[in-house]
C-alpha cells in the first residue's frame, strides 16, 4: 500500500536530517497509527526559500570577505617588498 512508500521517504528525509534512529524508528511506527495527526506537531515551521536566500546571502558576505582579505594580503607583500627594497638603498 502507500504507508510502505511514505515511509521509506520519510526515512530517507530523517536520515538526512540526521535524526537518531531510535528517534526516527519512533516516528515512523506512528505512520498509519492513531498518533499520525501528531506527527509534526512539534517540528518548528521553515521557509525553505528564505533559508536559501539566507544562505546565498551567506555565501556572498563570505566571499566579499575572502577578497577583502586576499586584497589587503597583497598589499601587505606589496609593501614589505617597498620597506625591503628602501633598507637596501
Amino acid at each position: 500500500m502507500y504507508w510502505k512508500k511514505y515511509k521509506k521517504i520519510l526515512w530517507s528525509l530523517l536520515m538526512k536530517l540526521k535524526v537518531p534512529n531510535e528517534e526516527a524508528s519512533n516516528i515512523i511506527g506512528e505512520i498509519g497509527g492513531h498518533g499520525m495527526g501528531y506527527l509534526f506537531e512539534n517540528m518548528d515551521e521553515m521557509d525553505i526559500q528564505a533559508e536559501r536566500r539566507n544562505t546565498e546571502r551567506e555565501k556572498q558576505r563570505a566571499d566579499t570577505a575572502e577578497e577583502r582579505t586576499n586584497a589587503l594580503e597583497e598589499e601587505v607583500q606589496r609593501l614589505r617588498k617597498l620597506l625591503e627594497s628602501q633598507k637596501q638603498k
